[in-house]
């Protein structure tokens, strides 16, 4: 999760100064790298290095693959390109859990990283094809100190995010309480660098656009949303009685709305505006949490719930957040512009991962996951709301 966090701003910086396709390679190539590695290491050190690898090349490529679409089409046909863009990774998820479930079925779980590994090298023969060779539109410095004090912030909020529930019952409170402050004062410093510097990594420039702003808020919202992903599994095997391998199964609703909905999505932004996409999909999210928070008579009331979550998560993350930005930010700062929005969302998925893991464990039992399920339904309504002022303000523009 923090090689994820910290490569966003790293690999979106380098994805503006260097070009989209040398940065895109550069992520594929090392994601392949650290999937041969986690395959063929005996140690939990060497797998550890390989994962991080992996979690450090995979954050760049959806900024760069979004930025591309940003330079090769015009903006009336952008909301059709992110919802197909949206779409692939929607049949990732679908086919993914799937096929990984064939391979253990008659091999060995390095098969799977090893895949991962040919896989990569197919795709850099394909990019190196299809790709278009763009030169780097930045030419500012790299903001070198801003990346470092971003990255160790980033890492003292995951530590205290991700160790909150443990710290509460085992005696370790107070470390918990200073990764919290050493984090805050981390990213205190870095907001101050960041409105003295131009070139900064994450540049003040986003947070002073008030349609930008919103959608990052949006981008945590849905976040925390998404996080509930995490405990979909746990859920319908507590709630319906269903086994682990069942369960499985039983998310193929969720992650081929996913797949449906985002390129659906992408067709309507130009007619009817993106604030209006935005607040289909977070009332969608927001009916999809509800029902299942308070229904548990049959599997038919969790599919209706899993459609709703799975679709209004496409609509929000496929095609609408990055058209925001695309639009909102230069040539030379896109894919940093799209970083910014992976950022929100990776912020709202630990904090959503953190909070309503807490609140699971701590309450126990179906009324955990139903409170769980209200709270992030609630965020949605709010997110709805904000998307509510973005439409009032396309329209007064």
């Amino acid at each position: 999760v923090f090689a994820n966090f910290v490569g966003v701003p790293l690999m979106a910086t380098l994805s503006d100064r260097l070009g989209r396709r040398p940065v895109f390679m550069l992520d594929v190539a090392l994601f392949g790298l650290g999937a041969l590695l986690v395959g063929t290491m005996s140690t939990f050190e060497g797998v550890l290095v390989g994962r991080v690898m992996q979690g450090l090349a995979a954050s760049g490529v959806f900024p760069a693959a979004a930025a591309v679409v940003g330079d090769q089409y015009p903006p009336e046909e952008r909301g059709k390109a992110l919802g197909m863009l949206g779409a692939v990774f929607g049949v990732a998820f679908l086919f993914g859990p799937a096929v990984s479930g064939a391979v253990l079925a008659v091999g060995q779980w390095q098969w799977l990283f090893w895949g991962m590994s040919a896989g990569s090298l197919v795709c850099l023969g394909i990019a190196s094809r299809v790709l278009p060779l763009t030169r780097g539109a930045d030419p500012a410095p790299f903001d070198g100190f801003g990346l470092v004090v971003l990255a160790l912030g980033s890492l003292a909020f995951a530590i205290a995010l991700n160790t909150a529930s443990v710290a509460m019952v085992s005696g370790w409170l107070w470390l918990w309480v200073v990764m919290l402050m050493v984090g805050f004062l981390l990213v205190v410093t870095y907001v101050r660098h960041m409105r003295r510097v131009e070139h900064a990594v994450v540049s003040h420039q986003f947070f002073a656009d008030p349609f930008v702003r919103r959608a990052m808020m949006i981008g945590v919202i849905t976040g925390v949303a998404e996080a509930t992903f995490i405990f979909m599994s746990e859920w319908l095997i507590t709630a319906y009685g269903l086994s682990r391998s069942a369960a499985s199964y039983w998310l193929i609703p969720l992650t081929a709305a996913v797949a449906v909905a985002s390129p659906v999505a992408g067709r309507f932004i130009k007619r009817v505006g993106v604030a209006r996409v935005l607040a289909v999909g977070l009332s969608a999210m927001a009916f999809g949490l509800a029902v299942l928070a308070v229904a548990q008579t049959t599997l038919m009331f969790y599919v209706f719930g899993a459609i709703g979550l799975g679709g209004g998560l496409a609509i929000v993350l496929g095609p609408s957040l990055s058209y925001v930005v695309l639009g909102r930010t230069p040539a030379s700062r896109r894919s940093r512009g799209q970083g910014v929005i992976t950022l929100s969302i990776s912020l709202g998925q630990m904090l959503g991962g953190a909070s309503l893991g807490a609140l699971i464990s701590g309450v126990g039992g179906i009324l955990g996951f139903r409170l769980a399920f209200a709270a992030a339904s609630v965020l949605c309504v709010l997110g709805w709301w904000l998307s509510r002022h973005m439409a009032n303000m396309e329209l007064s523009s």
